[in-house]
């Protein structure tokens, strides 16, 4: 099996009903039942036990018990298992997709739904050069979805430090020739 392990699925395919929501919620491990009531919309909610569904067939698949991993969560909020088990994580979801990623090493993922995206995003959470980059494309949905793959690579990035949406996204490019500077 590789040392990591990337997954997007429909939240449909995980959890197709209410019926099945009911049953999954009632399993759900306090750490996550907790992230899942935080969220006010049920769609929210959905999302949130749905990735929980996905992780643990990966770690299934992997010969893990998910449901025996005790998961903490660091100084930001992201959570993740004991490093006694040498295993680390990272959750999304966003629209009708959530996706997960298990590592032997620490690991980000980050799925978004493109949408319309305003001059303010553009300048909290990019770069000059990242700017200048999506400035040049002239068609606005082809500048969102620019934009989703600086967002998405700067947010797994983010993630896998540890750090999430607290870290500075001006700070750092993941323009191809420029990542992570």
């Amino acid at each position: 099996m590789n040392a990591t392990d990337v997954r997007c699925e429909r939240v449909a395919s995980l959890i197709p009903d209410d019926a099945a929501f009911a049953r999954i919620y009632g399993t759900l491990p306090d750490w996550r039942r907790r992230k899942c009531d935080a969220f006010r919309f049920a769609a929210d909610k959905l999302r949130s036990a749905a990735v929980w569904v996905l992780l643990r067939e990966m770690l299934t698949a992997r010969g893990v018990d998910a449901d025996a991993l005790p998961v903490t969560e660091n100084e930001f909020g992201k959570p993740g298992f004991d490093s006694s088990c040498g295993l680390h994580f990272s959750l999304s979801h966003s629209g009708e997709r959530v996706m997960a990623a298990v590592s032997d090493r620490p690991v980000g993922c980050d799925v978004e739904k493109v949408g319309r995206v305003g001059a303010e995003v553009f300048e909290a959470c990019l770069t000059a050069e990242e700017r200048a980059f999506c400035a040049q494309i002239q068609s606005e949905t082809e500048r969102a979805k620019a934009f989703c793959r600086l967002w998405t690579r700067k947010e797994s990035y983010s993630k896998a430090l540890g750090t999430g949406l607290s870290a500075d996204f001006t700070s750092f490019s993941v323009l191809p020739d420029t990542c992570f500077r």
